[in-house]
């Protein structure tokens, strides 16, 4: 039983009165879509491609329950029909609306009295899990192709095929749904242990099956209120220390599992929101901030290019689909802005799914997309995106860090990178996840642009139990032709490595990437790379081409290197083979660190820059010549940790710091003295900075910054403890101080030439 309360809604009060259909393929926006059609050749282009497409459905052959039955995946072959069926009652439920015909009703109706003999729409494997499952992902497909197709053909079903088809939703859809996943008394499901993508699809459809049934099955108000109840706390996730669980959707609006799973988990939910408005009007849904949040997930893992576009594909994602079906559904319950219009024209090429065509707004209103940061960091599940520009064919870089399980992979410290509207440097993907290169593959370390230790990574066994100790992402800054981020992936390598981090600074076209790692015991080191297209030597150079996209790659550190071509199966296609780069120490030791140079390319002459390599004791460093700016980078070795309670304080070039990382650019020919010239100043895990008498930078605690020096309003850029006293150089007295994109108090004191704030974070 539903308890009944307080919170109780009267959802059979809301929707009296309501013509059938009375959810998502409604009466009122098949109105709207007719004038569409009559306004927009495009948009009749489609209508005649739906209508081609139902001439081929009503040939379609209903599948016998042994056929679904069979087959060696956990599903085994229920998908196929169930999808198959929704795909009927979408296409030639929207067909009939319009330009009705007698056998599209019929096909609708014989499909679903067929699938109402099944047994049950959940495959064997389910059953023999211990306790047994009597629902799935495929139970909800079926729910929602006969919520849909009740709801279109219900008035026009005789008594006893109307009795049937409600049954067959309730009883072996809705119900086995409830009880498996949300209803005390046989409940086997929590949040901690398939809170992700299943726990909101399945509710999600249930629901959509519980509002068609409204008015016919006593029980519906009830389950209905049951998942409204329930759906703020599967967005308010928070994980689960105990079992390696971490929260379903971070600060930022990002989904762990990626963008795909996002976009599924999404738009299930999105569907079952809009038709319970739909049939109840004057509801007022469940949410909870993730929902306006997720689309900012969408927004900043797509790339556009001029010839379509391409997707952050960590995780189990494929790298050329999008969030488009959520991103319409967001529009269409009134929670994204208007950005999400323009992600929804950039990927809607070769979107099928027909009741898109209900969605689409008449007149679009697009916010500039170049409004959003060119950066992102999504602290919880360790995604950090970082783009040149929103721009067609712009260079993307994006790295994680995160948990593994479930369909997260092995894959802290990875990194990919799109440039020229190509991948260059890519992760692996996935396949489907019955064949064995899956888990023996895809999901492991080798598959992705980190560094092994003596050829080992996260150890795959770690998989089924989900990291103890995940890795994050920290500290990004951008400004002024700088991009910094860095990863600790040490927590998944934890049996190998007693410190993994991995440094990501964008300077002025290129990637400077800073390997710092500590072993347990002396050991090999691999440093991979996965790439697109095509990767040579040149030199000390590996060139890394994808038709008109190139980049170059040098490891500056070690010198010592092994380069092989190891080969494996390639990117989503298991059943092929694909070389990838290595990079290899050739003698064990303890501690190792790498530097490494990734330039992509503009096709110019001379856009190369010079990169030169300087060492010297305890100090690893790389000065990079531009075109108008020289930036000198240091490494200071002795801030990795070696020193107990005794700071970092090191001499560098002129410079004395206790910076763990810093960079300097300033004017070609430039004097290094010239404090004045400095254009950019990056400071990470330093508390002062200081050249002869000047106090360049000061805080009693280490911060990581990006100072752009301007007389009349520095910027800065700032991560560090909650509170912090900054002090910074400055020739003369500013107008104002900008720190983290807001103007803040200062003093300024002119002997000594110094800003001084209080900042808080």
């Amino acid at each position: 039983m539903i308890p009944s309360g307080p919170e109780h809604t009267d959802w059979v009060k809301l929707a009296a009165g309501q013509k059938r259909p009375m959810m998502l393929i409604t009466a009122a926006r098949m109105e709207r879509l007719r004038q569409r059609i009559s306004q927009s050749a495009e948009v009749a282009t489609r209508w005649e491609r739906l209508k081609a497409r139902g001439v081929e459905l009503l040939d379609i052959q209903w599948t016998p329950e042994k056929t679904a039955a069979e087959g060696t995946w956990q599903h085994a072959n229920y998908g196929p029909p169930a999808h198959e069926l929704g795909e009927i009652v979408q296409t030639l439920g929207m067909l009939h609306m319009l330009e009705p015909d007698p056998r599209y009703v019929a096909k609708i109706r014989d499909g679903l009295l067929h699938y109402a003999g099944y047994d049950v729409w959940c495959a064997p494997s389910f059953f023999k899990r211990v306790p047994p499952w009597r629902s799935e992902l495929i139970t909800s497909a079926f729910c929602f192709a006969y919520a849909l197709g009740y709801d279109l053909v219900r008035d026009s079903l005789a008594p006893g095929d109307r009795e049937c088809i409600g049954a067959a939703l309730a009883e072996k859809g809705v119900k086995p749904i409830l009880e498996d996943w949300l209803l005390p008394g046989r409940r086997i499901h929590a949040l901690d242990s398939m809170g992700h993508n299943w726990w909101i699809v399945c509710l999600s459809m249930a629901g959509l099956g519980a509002i068609s049934l409204l008015g016919d099955n006593p029980a519906a108000p009830g389950w209905i209120d049951a998942i409204e109840r329930s759906v703020p706390l599967w967005f308010g996730y928070g994980g689960n220390v105990l079992q390696s669980k971490i929260a379903n959707f971070d600060s930022g609006g990002a989904f762990y599992e990626g963008v795909g799973y996002a976009n599924y988990a999404m738009m299930e939910y999105l569907r079952y929101r809009t038709a319970l408005v739909d049939a109840c009007p004057g509801c007022v849904p469940a949410g909870h901030p993730a929902l306006e949040r997720v689309e900012k997930f969408f927004l900043h893992t797509l790339y556009p290019a001029s010839d379509g576009y391409l997707t952050v594909n960590f995780c189990d994602q494929m790298i050329s689909k999008a969030a488009t079906s959520s991103m319409r559904l967001l529009l269409a319950n009134g929670v994204a802005s208007p950005l999400a219009n323009w992600y929804v024209k950039r990927t809607a090429t070769g979107q099928a799914v027909p009741m898109d065509l209900l969605l689409d707004a008449d007149e679009v209103t697009e916010t500039p997309v170049d409004s959003l940061p060119t950066s992102v960091l999504f602290p919880g599940v360790g995604w950090a995106v970082m783009r040149s520009s929103w721009e067609d064919n712009a260079t993307m870089l994006a790295a994680r860090s995160g948990p593994f399980w479930g369909h997260a992979h092995a894959d802290s410290g990875s990194f990919i990178l799109f440039h020229h509207g190509r991948p260059l440097i890519v992760d692996a993907g996935f396949c489907v996840y019955s064949n064995p290169e899956y888990t023996k593959y895809y999901v492991t370390s080798r598959a992705h642009n980190v560094v092994l230790v003596d050829g080992k990574g996260v150890p795959p066994e770690i998989f089924t139990r989900g990291t103890k100790f995940h890795g994050t992402m920290h500290s990004l800054l951008d400004d002024a032709g700088v991009k910094y981020v860095y990863a600790d992936a040490t927590g998944p390598m934890a049996h190998l490595l007693a410190r993994h981090f991995r440094h990501w600074l964008w300077v002025d076209g290129s990637i400077v990437i800073f390997d710092d790692l500590l072993a347990h015991e002396p050991a090999c080191f691999n440093w991979l790379l996965h790439h697109a297209g095509t990767a040579e030597m040149d030199g000390q150079d590996a060139v890394v081409r994808n038709s008109s996209a190139e980049a170059r790659v040098r490891v500056l550190h070690p010198e010592q290197l092994q380069a092989a071509r190891p080969v494996a199966p390639a990117p989503d296609r298991p059943d092929e083979q694909a070389g990838y780069l290595e990079f290899s120490t050739t003698q064990k030791q303890q501690q190792q660190n790498f530097v490494t140079v990734i330039t992509p390319l503009e096709g110019k002459e001379g856009q190369l820059p010079g990169i030169e390599k300087f060492e010297a004791t305890d100090l690893l460093g790389i000065r990079i010549r531009g075109e108008t700016t020289d930036t000198d980078i240091y490494f200071n070795l002795l801030a990795d940790g070696r020193r107990m309670h005794e700071n970092s304080c090191a001499s560098i070039e002129g410079w004395e710091t206790d910076a763990y990382l810093f960079a300097v650019s300033r004017p070609k020919a430039a004097s290094p003295d010239d404090i004045g010239n400095i254009r950019r100043l990056i400071v990470v895990g330093g508390s002062y900075l200081r050249r002869g008498k000047t106090v360049v930078l000061d805080s009693l605690s280490k911060v990581d910054a990006l100072i752009v020096p301007d007389t009349q309003r520095p910027r800065i850029s700032i991560h560090g403890q909650p509170a912090i006293e900054l002090n910074i150089h400055q020739i003369s007295r500013p107008r104002e101080v900008i720190v983290n994109g807001s103007a803040i108090p200062f003093e300024f004191t002119e002997r000594e030439q110094n800003i001084r704030c209080r900042v808080s974070l």
